[in-house]
């Protein structure tokens, strides 16, 4: 099952009081999803998704979220999470829940990549390791070609990013993934 598209949830529209502290951000933003993952079973559809929290430069609190969900679900599935997770509806920029992904979905594999890159995109850009053909050390991000855009993000505190637990290290593992643990494997996948 493909994750077909991208939304961003900004917590700057809550109708209450948004706590911006990692405890308190962490369990609303658990609540919200459990209260999805029923969402989306309750609508036979799958749970998959990776997330990840960030704070923009303008202090803006906001999670990205990759999942999969059909093109003809997103507007049910919107106006659920605005009320669910108590947002304020709004025009863009100001919408609570915006979507990403083309018309038909994030289809090819180019379009899910682009999709991980950017989520990718608040990794420790001065992270290194060592290459192992040239033994050289080298920036991560350079080698899975991450930009970070020059944008100025503020840190997070806590627990920045996670994924369903569909898609957790035990349901790989059970599934018979393969994890992809190199560098390379990692650019190859994120670069098609």
């Amino acid at each position: 099952m493909p994750l077909t598209v991208t939304m961003t949830i900004r917590w700057d529209t809550s109708t209450v009081a948004f706590d911006p502290s990692p405890r308190a951000w962490l369990r609303r933003q658990g609540r919200l999803l459990d209260r999805m993952g029923k969402w989306l079973h309750r609508n036979n559809l799958p749970t998959a998704y990776v997330w990840v929290r960030e704070v923009s430069r303008d202090r803006i609190a906001h999670t990205h979220l990759i999942m999969h969900l059909p093109v003809q679900h997103w507007e049910p599935f919107r106006k659920f999470v605005i009320q669910t997770g108590k947002l304020r509806d709004g025009s863009p920029p100001f919408a609570p829940v915006v979507y990403r992904g083309g018309a038909y979905g994030m289809r090819s594999l180019h379009m899910r990549a682009g999709a991980m890159k950017y989520i990718l995109k608040g990794m420790d850009m001065a992270a290194t390791y060592r290459d192992p053909v040239t033994y050289q050390t080298a920036n991560i991000a350079a080698a899975l070609k991450v930009d970070n855009r020059r944008e100025k993000r503020r840190p997070i505190a806590g627990k920045r990013a996670g994924v369903s637990r569909t898609l957790d290290h035990l349901a790989r593992t059970d599934a018979g993934w393969r994890e992809r643990t190199s560098i390379l494997d990692l650019r190859r996948l994120l670069n098609p």
